[in-house]
């Protein structure tokens, strides 16, 4: 009778650990970290390596420590996943178990007999997870608000006005001019043009956010419109919904600009912080993310638009 309760017991942890990883990892933010959408011609092509977003050997986005003047922050293979986490918490309790029937000299899985001592295991278990939970909240809040930086955003060579007037000349005179950076352009992309790219940034994380589709549909091309859409009905299938607070931009630079047919496209790297959590639609518990601290991304987008003066649509989308 021993041995078919205690597979029973395995078998219902193994669920348990399941299906708590299952509402603590899941993908936010409009784009779920990949690439999407078309770049025209140069699809398959590299894209050239910014102060933004500088290129690994392998053509992919750094991590954002790599970008000259700003704070190195821990590698990726460095952090603790919260599988990782969870796993050994589990391990953890099993041993505990185990080492508790051998002293006792009742064998290795006695520890596990009864309900009482079954509900007490997953009780010791789910305090560990939530301390570490916990723990490592404050630390990741800690380095991402240490990695925001003061100061406007800036384009390339241009910071973008955030006041008027005599403050704002005043405020340009006073800051250094870094020096010019060479890039691929043969559009001739302006102020007008960055501003554009920023509030196609700005108009897609609030459809998004919003569940806006005719929104969506108005800054990006049908493919990329599509993509998001199918991206709101998953949430909705799964009962969530992914709340996102107004981007605010820090840095960004053209990569590169170029005429294809009668397109025009520019391929754009930008940091931005952005608060990013994913909720019960029902109930608004939060399931990944946290809806009060800003988060720092950097991602490369591509524009296109088919004349001068008409409006920049979202292309592609590439996240690091």
């Amino acid at each position: 009778m021993r041995k078919p309760f205690s597979r029973l017991v395995i078998g219902a942890l193994a669920a348990f650990m399941a299906v708590g990883l299952s509402l603590q990892v899941v993908d936010a933010k409009p784009g779920r970290s990949g690439s999407s959408g078309s770049r025209g011609a140069r699809t398959d092509t590299s894209v050239p390596s910014t102060p933004t977003a500088p290129r690994t050997s392998t053509g992919a986005p750094s991590s954002p420590a790599a970008v000259p003047g700003r704070p190195a922050a821990p590698a990726a293979a460095q952090a603790p996943s919260r599988f990782s986490t969870m796993a050994k918490g589990f391990a953890l309790g099993l041993f505990g178990a185990g080492l508790f029937g051998l002293l006792s000299g009742n064998g290795l899985l006695s520890g596990l007999s009864g309900i009482m001592g079954f509900l007490g295991l997953i009780l010791q278990i789910g305090l560990i997870a939530l301390a570490v939970r916990l723990v490592w909240g404050f630390f990741r809040n800690r380095q991402a608000q240490q990695a925001l930086p003061a100061g406007p955003a800036a384009y390339n060579r241009a910071p973008l006005p955030e006041t008027t007037g005599a403050a704002s000349a005043q405020a340009a005179s006073t800051q250094p001019q870094p020096a010019p950076v060479q890039r691929n352009d043969t559009v001739g992309i302006g102020p007008d043009d960055y501003q554009g790219f920023q509030s196609v940034l700005s108009d897609l994380m609030a459809a998004y956010t919003k569940e806006d589709i005719a929104g969506i549909r108005r800054v990006t091309t049908p493919q990329m419109a599509a993509h998001f859409i199918k991206e709101l009905h998953e949430n909705q299938s799964r009962g969530l919904v992914n709340q996102l607070g107004q981007p605010q931009l820090m840095q960004g630079d053209l990569a590169e600009a170029w005429y294809e047919d009668n397109l025009a496209y520019a391929t754009v790297a930008m940091r931005f912080a952005m608060t990013d959590a994913m909720l019960e639609r029902a109930t608004g518990r939060v399931v990944s993310g946290n809806p009060a601290q800003p988060e720092e991304s950097v991602e490369v987008w591509t524009f296109c638009r088919d004349g001068a003066g008409r409006p920049w649509l979202l292309s592609a989308q590439e996240q690091g």
